[in-house]
């Protein structure tokens, strides 16, 4: 895609419960906004689609197979109990080559029970997001790394989880 000459940048901004694809309005939470930049228009003679899961074409402002960690944070974070920066997501490889998203979630029940649960509501939020099965773990309280302004490190826990420097709690499948 391209802007036509003297055009410049587009920013767009959509409401974020449009990102997190689960397509209900909350009217309890305060609406938040994310600037979307807007890519242009298809080169001559080419055409653009945006495709789903199972290949359908998507209309305009309707979401295909990217799947932004921030979005996947924040539709965690609507669940009862959770807040900013409780949660990471970022992706990971499974043994057989496949990339797949990857949650850390920090947990602040000891009833195994209980977390069993929270486990699973997670599962189905994200999978309701992005159609994809996940890889979600529940970790103890002030795990997830932070940057020195205070903001939740995406990569270093990544990376912290990757080599086992993140250890999640243990909960019977």
């Amino acid at each position: 895609t391209i802007m036509p000459p003297g055009e410049g940048i587009v920013v767009e901004l959509v409401e974020e419960t449009t990102l997190s694809g689960d397509g209900k309005m909350h009217r309890d939470r305060p609406q938040r906004y994310r600037a979307i930049v807007n890519c242009g228009r298809p080169a001559r003679d080419m055409e653009i689609e945006i495709r789903d899961e199972d290949g359908a074409t998507l209309g305009n402002c309707e979401i295909g197979k990217d799947h932004w960690p921030q979005d996947i944070e924040w539709a965690v974070e609507q669940l009862p109990g959770f807040k900013a920066g409780d949660i990471a997501a970022f992706s990971i490889t499974t043994p057989g080559g496949e990339e797949t998203p990857a949650v850390l979630v920090q947990c602040r029940t000891s009833d195994a029970g209980e977390r069993t649960r929270l486990r699973e509501i997670i599962r189905e939020r994200v999978r309701a997001i992005t159609g994809m099965n996940c890889v979600i773990e529940l970790v103890p309280p002030r795990t997830l790394p932070r940057t020195s302004s205070g903001k939740l490190s995406r990569a270093k826990a990544r990376s912290l989880y990757l080599t086992g420097e993140i250890q999640p709690y243990d909960i019977a499948a």
